[in-house]
């Protein structure tokens, strides 16, 4: 998928987001608004029949104009022009809110202006006894010039967004959507970067193999001009090699993934390591002292290889220098391999053994100096070892280590 398109799918879908989850935000305010103006309704509306039931048990008591206020969220007024037994009103209350589907827990206060204080507050909860004292309206400070009655809720100012079962619905299948949306996306780009990959991948072979061709060609012209030419016939055997080296190491990506067979024989690592280092230069080799491990020897050796070839392609002065030394600790050693080229940037630590990873030109597509596998090879042989292989960032050079359990 071209960057164009990626970019254009990514912007509508979170565009489409945002315009779904917007109109659910709408939906569940404007459901809560109406709720609480619904609520707000009906406990005006069962405190105005408690009025008119109050009237018709006294009937000498003068009517009010607009007898109901409401003072705060929650919190609601009532005038009379009588005095009002406390359970008498607490039961006319109870019967008009249920009249009214009202079940929350309530409570009520009562003021005398004979008296200028409040005669009576409680606290009314259907799944508990009303005997409970009030705990916001017993200390209320009331207007001096008649008789009230004051009704709170106390759960309505803190009350928690009441979503609706439909919604709740929808919501489970936005999250889902969004999931879908979110999983769409993570596979977008893995194909993208698969396909990067594999072009890159292409380019590098192209590359690989286009050079050693190449001097083969030329050998071939040179040898057809002179038949003895040994120079020639030295590149071409210098090109043979690079050419096999190539369809090996392509090889051996596929076949290490495969290996299942575990190593058993027991091996003197440090033998090991020396017969490696015999025929190469520039190779220094520190403290080797380690008990005997269970490794497949030219599967190590093909290890040290893949490690010295990269010290050589990452080294710019071209005088590359191959510490090795062996740290021994218990039941295991570790192998440190360090060399002094440019070495390993600490983002890329992480990454140097996937598959087809170059830190040389990683972010674009280009022929690169390899393939991107010899260190992933290096990890599966180590892998099938049963050995444990790390970069260290180290600002002298690239530095691995290679874990080894011993058998002593």
């Amino acid at each position: 998928m071209p960057n164009k398109t990626y970019r254009r799918v990514l912007a509508l879908g979170i565009l489409s987001l945002i315009g779904v989850l917007s109109f659910q935000a709408y939906l569940l305010k404007d459901f809560n608004e109406r709720t609480v103006k619904e609520r707000e309704d009906n406990i005006i509306a069962s405190l105005y029949s408690v009025i008119d039931v109050l009237y018709e048990i006294n009937p000498d008591a003068g009517k009010i104009i607009s007898p109901v206020k409401k003072v705060s969220e929650g919190y609601f007024r009532v005038q009379v022009n009588d005095t009002l037994h406390p359970y008498l009103l607490e039961e006319l209350v109870k019967e008009a809110f249920k009249e009214h589907n009202i079940s929350e827990p309530f409570e009520y206060a009562i003021y005398d202006c004979f008296t200028d204080s409040t005669v009576y507050a409680a606290r009314v909860d259907y799944k508990e006894s009303s005997a409970n004292k009030t705990k916001h309206l017993d200390k209320l400070r009331w207007q001096s010039d008649g008789h009230y009655f004051a009704v709170f809720f106390p759960g309505i100012p803190n009350a928690r967004v009441n979503i609706p079962d439909v919604l709740k619905l929808s919501f489970i299948m936005l999250l889902a959507l969004i999931a879908v949306f979110g999983y769409t996306l993570v596979t977008l780009y893995r194909e993208k970067r698969l396909q990067r990959i594999k072009q890159d991948f292409i380019n590098n072979v192209t590359h690989q193999l286009r050079t050693p061709v190449s001097g083969l060609m030329l050998g071939i012209a040179a040898i057809k001009q002179q038949p003895d030419n040994t120079r020639a016939l030295g590149l071409m055997e210098k090109e043979i090699k690079r050419l096999k080296g190539t369809i090996e190491k392509v090889l051996l990506a596929s076949k290490a993934e495969e290996a299942k067979r575990k190593p058993e024989q027991l091996i003197n690592l440090e033998e090991c390591i020396r017969g490696w280092a015999a025929d190469k230069e520039a190779v220094k080799l520190g403290a080797l002292t380690c008990e005997s491990v269970k490794i497949f020897e030219e599967h190590f050796h093909l290890v040290l290889d893949i490690l010295h070839e990269n010290s050589v392609k990452h080294n710019p002065s071209m005088e590359v220098t191959l510490k090795i030394w062996v740290e021994q600790k218990d039941k295991s050693c570790v192998v440190h391999v360090l060399d002094n080229g440019q070495g390993i940037q600490s983002k890329e630590i992480d990454r140097v053994f996937s598959k087809f990873y170059s830190s040389k030109n990683a972010d674009i597509n280009q022929p690169k100096g390899g393939f991107g596998l010899g260190l992933y090879i290096a990890a599966q042989v180590c892998k099938q070892m049963n050995v444990s292989i790390t970069a260290v960032e180290d600002n002298t050079g690239a530095h691995f280590t290679l874990k080894l359990n011993t058998y002593g």
